[in-house]
């Protein structure tokens, strides 16, 4: 019997194990479970999702701008599309008729939701 000791790597959030350190450091910024990517407006009632026709940095196959239907955050009292912190991280960033700015961390807009 072969007996071997490998180091391990280990998110501090959500303690997701990684035999190599570099994808531990990518995915800790990432990571669902991190108090930086939890964000009030999950459980706001100001925001819903919608399904949205965006227009896409990159064109289809023919050299034509791409447009796709897109389920998008949507904050009511501020009028404008949230862009979740997954999404802020991957620079994912879409042309609507609406801006889209990242989830705020706090929001004096906040309005818990009624589940």
């Amino acid at each position: 019997m072969i007996t071997q000791n490998i180091e391990t790597y280990k998110c501090e959030f959500c303690r997701k194990l990684y035999t190599l350190k570099r994808f531990a450091i990518k995915h800790e910024p990432t990571c669902k479970k991190n108090p930086l990517n939890i964000r009030a407006c999950f459980n706001c009632q100001n925001c819903e999702r919608r399904e949205v026709n965006v227009f896409l940095n990159f064109g289809d196959q023919f050299g034509r701008q791409a447009e796709e239907v897109r389920s998008l955050f949507y904050c009511k009292a501020k009028d404008e599309y949230l862009l979740p912190p997954n999404a802020e991280h991957r620079g994912n960033c879409y042309e609507t008729d609406l801006s889209n700015n990242p989830m705020p961390l706090e929001c004096e807009l906040h309005k818990l939701r009624e589940d």
